[in-house]
């Protein structure tokens, strides 16, 4: 009697066992620490603080392997009307790194940020440009020498 109650746990003995990680967790303990070894020093202070600032608030407490396109979008979406193209961009690269590299660590089957685009962003301001006749006028200002 005792064989057969400990049948279905000794058919799973030996098995590998996928851990389950948090977005946040994954991405702290994971990610950011190879992205550290591999980025130069302004692309790891810019990505990491943008990593941190939206998308570990927006999927931290979530399991890694239930984030979904869907979700993934509808942040880019809701983000996209207070940031720039530029920084949304990132976002969606990055999101697409992680589970990239989740899929590679076996973590998840499938990356669901595969197919995620940018949004149209809030236009960025006007640059202003000096037509050639200020550039002449501002090149006259120093002395020959600086000039």
């Amino acid at each position: 009697m005792l064989s057969q109650i400990v049948q279905p746990l000794n058919n799973e003995a030996g098995k590998s066992q996928v851990p389950l990680f948090t977005f946040k967790h994954y991405v702290e303990n994971n990610f950011l620490p190879v992205c550290r070894r591999m980025w130069k020093e302004s692309t790891r202070t810019t990505s990491e603080s943008n990593i941190i600032r939206y998308l570990l608030p927006a999927f931290q407490n979530q399991r890694l392997e239930t984030v979904t396109r869907e979700q993934m979008q509808t942040f880019l979406e809701d983000i996209a009307g207070d940031l720039s193209s530029s920084v949304v961009g990132h976002l969606r690269w990055h999101l697409n790194a992680i589970f990239k590299m989740a899929q590679s660590d076996g973590i998840v089957s499938h990356n669901p940020a595969g197919a995620l685009y940018i949004p149209e962003c809030t236009a960025s301001p006007t640059k202003r440009a000096m037509c050639p006749h200020q550039v002449r006028t501002a090149l006259g200002v120093p002395d020959l020498r600086p000039r």
